[in-house]
């Protein structure tokens, strides 16, 4: 729709069962694109809404939002439907899905038999950052392959539902309880600091945190708290 004007610009219709995740736009060198999840894995032309290219992702019921990084797409799914996550290179057209037990393909950088959970993945500085759900366990993998950099549970921690993000050259990982995890993000497990609000036992801190303006923002299931420096 026109954002000024609410008119609507375009509509296309999407054989799709429930899914989660978010829509997200991915500007790489080529171009901008919409892309949208579910068993298909699709990417349209904001301007006009004509498919770019689609990909048989094979699972329903997907949790996570795609993550587009410079000319890489990240989008994959862990939950009783399945497991799995694959990353997009910049550029493809038309059907680019795997086929014949193919792990990757012209367009398919790599795919893998596991993805994240209901936070969506980060890609930050060559680097694939996975969330699980439950057991507070964090898997790194390097962006340009998908091989395993490391995986470490976080002692401590309660169940994932939030996405993890990067400021200031550290990285975050919020579990439920409202523990950040603090980390240095690269190939090898470095935790930094455990930070905890004060928050009631009972309080579930299941969305994403937003930041603007030099402010944290974090909602939990009874309050929201801005956290920055005092001005």
């Amino acid at each position: 729709m026109d954002a000024e004007t609410g008119e609507e610009r375009w509509r296309r219709q999407r054989q799709e069962s429930s899914n989660w995740g978010s829509p997200v736009v991915w500007t790489n060198s080529l171009r901008s694109e919409v892309i949208t999840s579910g068993k298909t894995i699709r990417s349209y032309d904001p301007a006009s809404g004509d498919l770019l290219w689609e990909l048989n992702f094979g699972l329903s019921g997907i949790s996570s939002s795609p993550v587009g990084s410079g000319d890489l797409l990240v989008v994959g799914h862990a939950g009783r439907n399945g497991a799995g996550m694959m990353a997009v290179k910049a550029g493809g057209s038309g059907d680019i899905s795997l086929t014949n037990g193919q792990t990757s393909n012209e367009w398919v950088a790599w795919s893998l038999k596991e993805g994240p959970g209901r936070a969506s993945p980060l890609v930050y500085d060559g680097y694939v950052y996975l969330l699980g759900g439950r057991g507070g366990m964090l898997t790194c993998l390097d962006a340009q392959t998908g091989e395993v950099a490391y995986r470490e549970r976080l002692r401590g921690a309660g169940a994932f539902w939030a996405s993890p993000w990067v400021s200031g050259g550290k990285l975050f990982c919020p579990d439920e309880a409202g523990k950040t995890f603090v980390l240095q993000p690269g190939p090898e497990f470095k935790l930094l600091a455990t930070n905890e609000l004060p928050a009631d036992r009972n309080d579930r801190f299941w969305a994403t945190a937003a930041i603007g303006d030099g402010t944290l923002f974090v909602r939990s299931s009874s309050a929201v708290y801005a956290i920055g420096e005092d001005k």
